[in-house]
Order: structure tokens, then sequence, then C-alpha cells
């Protein structure tokens, strides 16, 4: 069995630094994306992009002022989730993962706290570094398999957490 998991970031050095990611097995995702791929047909949508949801621009531009719908389809979406994370019938559900550093903590405590590590890789140390192989992936060449968006800023903080994982817990495997 191979966990398959996908990340997104945002934030700015000003104000919120956040990472996301998602995972579970790879034959859990093709049922989860069939149920995700209907709640977007409904809305007319191709894909769902949280900044322009909620800023009402690219595919949501014509959604400006209607709250309404873009609650609506945030729900739909959100239970979706909830469907794979809360099935009991799943062996291995859907876990969820979110890292958000506020800058103007992190800058207050980087000035007594001598190499503090930095909001993208404490993120990817949680989000990343905190998911659970189970026992059957050991024996997978690649247990784990991480998406990112391409030029994502958290993708060059990974190899550090994946490498201590590795070290740590002996089960990470890394294709080169």
């Amino acid at each position: 069995m191979t966990l398959s998991c996908y990340y997104d970031g945002s934030g700015d050095a000003k104000g919120v630094v956040t990472l996301t990611g998602v995972a579970a097995p790879e034959s859990l995702w093709v049922a989860f994306k069939q149920r995700w791929d209907g709640i977007l047909q409904r809305y007319s949508l191709e894909a769902l992009h949280m900044t322009d949801l909620m800023a009402f621009q690219g595919a949501f531009k014509g959604w400006r002022g209607d709250h309404h719908r873009r609650a609506s389809v945030l729900r739909d979406l959100w239970n979706v989730m909830g469907e794979f994370r809360c099935d009991s019938s799943l062996a291995r559900p859907l876990v969820a993962y979110t890292c958000s550093v506020l800058m103007a903590d992190w800058n207050r405590a980087s000035e007594s706290i001598q190499h503090l590590a930095s909001p993208e890789s404490m993120c990817v140390d949680f989000c990343v570094g905190s998911v659970q192989l189970p026992k059957e992936c050991t024996d997978e060449k690649r247990p784990l398999v991480l998406y990112f968006d391409r030029n994502e800023k958290f993708m060059r903080k990974v190899d550090r957490v994946w490498r201590r994982r590795r070290r740590q817990r002996g089960s990470f495997h890394r294709d080169r």
C-alpha cells in the first residue's frame, strides 16, 4: 500500500504562513476524486482554488456578492472530505494536516531563540513529518508519495524533514 499526500501552501512574510495536506492510500483517491469532481461539476467548476474563491476572481469572478453560493460549494466539498475522514468502513481513511505560523509571533520568537526553524520548515515538519505510515507500507519501494504545486516554496524544506524522519523511523524510502 502506498500513501499519496497532497499539499498546498500559502502566506507571506508579513502575515501568516500556512501548509495544509491530505494523505490517504492510493486506492481511496479514486473514490474521493469521483465525489469531489461531482461537486465541482454541480457548480460548473474545473477546480477549486481557494485564493480565487475567497477573492471572487478567476472562475469565481461572476460569483461576486453571492456569499451563499461560495458557502455552499465550500460546505459540499468539506462534506466530501468529512465522508472520507470519518468512514469507519475504510481501513485507512483520509487524514488532514495543517500548520499555520503567525509571522509577528515568529519574528518576536526569532529574536530570542537562536537557530529558530523557518516558518516553512515548521509547517513541513508538522504536515509531512507527522504522516503516520501503516505497517503495510514498510515493504513498499515508495510507501509515501508527496505532491506539491510546481515551484511551491515549502518543497525546499521537505528533504531535510524526509531525511530526519527516515533516520528516526527507518521506513521512509526515497527515489533518487
